[in-house]
């Protein structure tokens, strides 16, 4: 007896069928025609997701480096220029004159004109020597946003390859239905024909060759729905991956595979990772525990260190003069050290503090949520795989009965006690429970890969995963 399939699957499945390979089959263990691993790698270069994603890796990549220039000090150069138009006066300084012999005496006070333009150039620099661990708080949440950048481009890759891979699958399910109505018709149309045949000859009744006809017309639809279900699987394989790959036109080409389903299967096996969903909450959990030295920081002294150099320059008649008029003799210089004490805000900062403390214990309890979510639903999933390879053990047990009464008809064709419609009519019923084990196969394949894929993040939509500020 010929074996289809032999292989270890996942999980200690193993089965190997019995079955002889059909004309589509055999083209799937070609050396020409489209590979899983192909598609996948067409779709990585232009998918926009993982091209989002990307993005958010030079973002979070941007806001490190925001925070780190803050551990350096600042220089700022300013420049303050001034039109006076006020005078002063200095009541004190008086000028007076008396009259000798009137008793009369004049005073006048002096006038001083202040300069009409002034130049204020100055240049400080500062340097935070402490804030209350807020800046190595807000330098430890940056880098994890970057992470978090980096997981979503990872996880980006993962749903690129699950649709892919998913929708890869579906085109193979699409080719073989299609492949196996075709078949049937054939069948079909013949034993019409020679129900037709047999009516004119008088040796059948008119209700067999109607019942022939019907037979045929509902494989011609059943060919009609399997072609449109082709046609719309191929249009999701290429959607799948953003129209990457080149189109095909015609079945011979679109159903042409250059690997079994087992090789393409053991490719996509290798890039599952599933361990998303515990670095992402473990990144959520991080990140608000880094919020909540944050605004701790709020209620510590800060100290900053500061020095400033400025200049005057003074001139009754323009701007220019004003600059030029700037010397040393003029200038004043600075520094110092400035402490920074928070003594009342009502509670606002500790309240703070308190909703930062709240929001982890929120994201601790709800890390354990989605721990029992997610092994409840990897449960579920591998109940699925054991329906399906439950169901594909019962094709085999039905095949075996087909075989064995395709055999019986071959013997009592050979040995003359037989017809050839029976014969063909019972290789044609071994030939349909072979089609649907591959049918079934790919229905198991795809179920293993909801199990490898079953993140719960990758269904999310962007934007998302990036841990921001407080």
């Amino acid at each position: 007896m010929n074996r289809l399939f032999t292989g270890q699957l996942k999980g200690g499945l193993f089965f190997s069928a019995s079955l002889c390979i059909t004309s589509f089959a055999a083209n799937a263990q070609q050396v020409q025609g489209k590979t899983l691993a192909q598609a996948i790698e067409a779709a990585e270069s232009v998918h926009l997701s993982v091209r989002i994603s990307q993005a958010e890796i030079d973002e979070a990549s941007a806001r490190v480096d925001q925070v780190k220039a803050q551990f350096f000090p600042t220089l700022d150069l300013s420049t303050k220029m001034e039109r006076i138009n006020s005078k002063d006066r200095y009541s004190g300084v008086e000028a007076s004159v008396e009259i000798p012999g009137l008793g009369y005496s004049a005073t006048a006070s002096v006038e001083q004109t202040m300069p009409r333009y002034q130049a204020w150039p100055e240049l400080t620099a500062r340097q935070n020597i402490y804030a209350g661990g807020r800046t190595s708080a807000q330098l430890n949440q940056a880098n994890l946003s970057l992470q978090a950048a980096n997981l979503s481009r990872r996880i980006a890759l993962q749903q690129m390859a699950l649709d892919t891979s998913a929708a890869f699958f579906r085109l193979r399910r699409a080719c073989i239905q299609l492949s196996s109505a075709i078949r049937q018709l054939q069948w079909a149309k013949t034993k019409a024909d020679t129900a037709s045949q047999r009516l004119q000859e008088g040796r059948i009744a008119p209700v067999e060759e109607r019942t022939s006809a019907l037979v045929l017309a509902e494989k011609q639809s059943l060919l009609r729905s399997h072609e449109e279900n082709l046609e719309l699987a191929y249009a999701d394989y290429r959607e799948s991956t953003q129209n990457a790959v080149p189109e095909e036109q015609g079945m011979s080409k679109q159903c042409q595979f250059a690997n079994t389903v087992e090789t393409d299967f053991e490719y996509v096996q290798r890039l599952s990772d599933q361990t998303l969903d515990e670095q992402y909450e473990k990144l959520k959990l991080d990140a608000a525990r880094e919020g909540i030295a944050i605004h701790r920081a709020a209620l510590r002294p800060q100290a900053n260190l500061y020095a400033s150099y400025h200049a005057v320059g003074r001139s009754d008649d323009s701007f220019d003069k004003a600059l030029s008029d700037i010397s040393h003799r003029r200038s004043v210089s600075s520094a110092g050290l400035v402490i920074t004490v928070n003594l009342f805000d009502h509670g606002l900062a500790s309240h703070r503090v308190s909703e930062a403390k709240a929001k982890v214990h929120k994201l601790e309890l709800a890390t354990e949520q989605a721990a029992l979510d997610r092994a409840q639903q990897q449960r579920r999933r591998e109940l699925e795989v054991r329906m399906t390879k439950t169901r594909i053990d019962q094709l085999f047990a039905q095949l075996e009965l087909a075989t064995a009464q395709a055999d019986v008809a071959r013997e009592q064709l050979k040995a003359g006690t037989g017809n050839a419609i029976h014969a063909n009519e019972q290789i044609a019923r071994e030939q349909g429970a072979k089609d649907e084990i591959y049918v079934a196969y790919i229905d198991h394949v795809l179920a293993r890969l909801a199990v490898l894929f079953s993140s719960k993040v990758m269904q999310e939509s962007y934007p998302r995963r990036i841990m921001q500020e407080p």
